[in-house]
This record gives structure tokens, sequence and C-alpha cells, in this order.
């Protein structure tokens, strides 16, 4: 009797800790947001440049869960080139920079230097942000309800090719984790 007793115990120990742990795993649910910024670039000059403005409600996904979200995080960041003419395009820079809604505070900038824009084609650059970076950006993630717009620049320099105009379209990718309640 004791060892049914014990079997018994042992079962239920086993359950409440299987009903425990699940309760916790459904407490935090979290979705990652991929932000696809599209930048057309065009022009005669040495430098041409172009910015965008977009806002996380935008996005299906973050509408669908706004009334859910606890908190907004940065996880990644890269930049693609889409198309580019003319096809012997070169830079000496492609400088990717993502602005707070002000237009004016610099969340991040990244120069890719010697820029061959087929590089990035299929093949994105990863933007490392600084601890830095990553903190401001996520203090502004943390602010989504009051503002959840952005703008992003793509600026080439120093650019040279067989003809003009100059053309580079690139995208920048911005992943963001939302925790959402169950």
């Amino acid at each position: 009797m004791k060892k049914l007793y014990t079997l018994l115990l042992l079962i239920f120990v086993i359950i409440a800790a299987i009903t425990e742990q699940g309760c916790n795993i459904l407490s935090n649910l979290f979705l990652n947001l991929p932000i696809k910024q599209t930048i057309a670039t065009s022009g005669s000059d040495n430098v041409i440049f172009e910015t965008e403005s977009f806002c996380l409600s935008d996005y299906e996904a973050y509408n669908d869960n706004v009334d859910e979200v606890q908190s907004i995080k940065y996880v990644a960041a890269a930049y693609f080139t889409e198309s580019y003419s003319p096809s012997d395009l070169n830079a000496s820079n492609i400088v990717a920079t993502l602005y707070a809604s002000d237009g004016f505070t610099v969340i991040f900038q990244v120069f890719i230097p010697y820029a061959e824009p087929d590089d990035y084609v299929n093949n994105p650059y990863e933007i490392e942000l600084t601890p830095e970076q990553i903190a401001l950006f996520n203090q502004l993630l943390a602010d989504y309800e009051n503002n959840d717009c952005y703008t992003a620049e793509l600026r080439v320099q120093d650019v040279s090719g067989s003809s003009t105009p100059y053309q580079l379209t690139g995208r920048i990718e911005i992943v963001v984790e939302l925790e959402i309640k169950p």
C-alpha cells in the first residue's frame, strides 16, 4: 500500500510540475516582426541619397497584436541591394541610417566601405549595433504606444559608373521582438 501511495504522490508531483511549467511557457509569447524598408536613390551627382519613413503600425503582425504587446526589443538588422544601374556602379561608401520619428535623433548609422552593390544582392550586410545603439533603440521601441514611426536613409557616396543617372535601390531589414500576452 505504501508503494501505491508513493506512486500516486509521484504522479501527482509530475502532473503538478508539468501543469506549472505549461502555464509559465504560455505567460511569455514572443513574436519576431521583420520590418523591411526599401529605399530608391537616384541622381547624377557623386552623392545620391533618399529617405523613407515607416511605422510599426504599417505591419499587419504588429496591428494584430498591438493590444497585447508587453514590450518590443531590437533583435537584428541587415542591408540588402535590390537593384542598381549602371551595371558597373561603384561607391566608396553606402551609408544606412535609422532616425527616430523626430528625424534628427540618430539610432544607428552604418558605413559599408568600398561598396560593390552587387555584393549585397543575395548576401546581406549584417548591421552590428553597439550596446549604446541597442539601448537607445530599445528605449524608443518601449514608447511604441505614443511613437511607432522611424525614418530610414540610404546614402551612396563617391558614386561612379559608366553612365548617369546613378540608381541604387536598397533595403534595410530590422527584426524586433514583440512580447505579447497569451
